[in-house]
């Protein structure tokens, strides 16, 4: 909606300057959440990782070895973050925003007429 009014609606520059503003603002954040969800998606699955090629059979007690069993039990659920519960927050997760976002900003651009 804020592309259509920068685009159609507004002439004045303090208008196009603002929402210009807001649409950087709007681009930085989601960029930091997306790099940060998917690097705590990578932490995860190093973790699982180590877990799994842990030598935790050679522990002689039985309790170690059944703690070990049930984190690899819950570590086979990815953790990530999600936006609303709607999509994960991850680096394919912003490509597809940021192309989204472009596609429909030259779909108004050229149904408006101006270049």
């Amino acid at each position: 909606m804020l592309g259509l009014f920068l685009i159609v609606i507004s002439d004045e520059k303090s208008d196009a300057m603002n929402g210009a503003t807001y649409l950087y603002g709007a681009s930085i954040q989601i960029t930091f959440l997306s790099i940060f969800g998917q690097l705590l998606t990578n932490k995860f699955e190093s973790l699982s990782e180590a877990v799994y090629e842990m030598p935790w059979y050679l522990e002689n007690r039985k309790s170690f070895s059944m703690t070990i069993i049930l984190l690899q039990m819950k570590l086979r659920q990815p953790v990530k973050i999600s936006a609303g519960k709607f999509f994960d927050l991850s680096h394919a997760t912003y490509a597809t925003i940021v192309h989204s976002s472009f596609t429909y900003f030259t779909v108004l651009r050229e149904v408006t007429g101006n270049n």
